[in-house]
């Protein structure tokens, strides 16, 4: 496991390293065979937590909802995960996004029309009723579709490291940025490389 995701940081320490939004919400889990695994979405108080890390949210300002109470898996979450499987095909697939996920992706843009924005002191962040993730949803949306057909899209970049996956768009200028972070999994792969020539000495 590469060393950025060895621990498995919670929510609140999570690397924003995807450059847009979208990619950074796709980023709370690492994939592996496009399989989320170390998921750090793992209740509604991480969902809560990361929409204040990045600002849609003010996290006292936010209700928590209540615990469902049951042994069956929370319908908010389910949905949030399948959201963030449909993001992330749009941008992997390499003939372009499946008819049907593009139609549910489509789907979730066409409502977040009623979304609305409030006064929260100094500045706005988005309204949002218990229960509803439409304050979530309809901002990395929006990030995912000018993302998506912007010419940056050709940049958008999946990382090889062992365990991670993790989408990043890259703004270097010669557009060979690899990695996620080099300080993680840049690094693990060069220790990798160098322990290997060492072995084979």
């Amino acid at each position: 496991m590469c060393a950025l995701h060895s621990k498995v940081p919670a929510i609140k320490e999570i690397a924003l390293v995807g450059g847009r939004l979208s990619l950074d919400f796709i980023n709370t889990t690492n994939w592996v065979d496009n399989k989320p695994v170390d998921d750090r979405l793992t209740g509604y108080s991480q969902v809560l937590a990361w929409g204040c890390r990045v600002g849609l949210i003010h996290l006292d300002k936010a209700r928590m909802p209540a615990d469902p109470g049951t042994q069956e898996p929370d319908p908010r979450m389910e949905r949030l995960r399948q959201f963030r499987h449909q993001l992330r095909q749009l941008f992997v697939c390499e003939q372009g996004p499946a008819p049907a996920t593009l139609a549910l992706f489509n789907q979730r843009l066409s409502q977040t029309s009623e979304l609305a924005m409030k006064s929260a002191g100094n500045r706005l962040c988005f309204e949002y009723q218990d229960h509803d993730l439409s304050w979530l949803e309809a901002p990395v949306a929006y990030s995912a579709a000018e993302l998506l057909i912007s010419p940056l899209e050709k940049r958008v970049k999946q990382c090889p490291g062992t365990r991670c996956g993790w989408l990043f768009l890259d703004n270097s200028p010669n557009n060979r940025r690899r990695w996620c972070s080099m300080a993680t999994c840049g690094n693990k792969h060069k220790a990798q490389q160098f322990y290997g020539r060492k072995k084979a000495k």
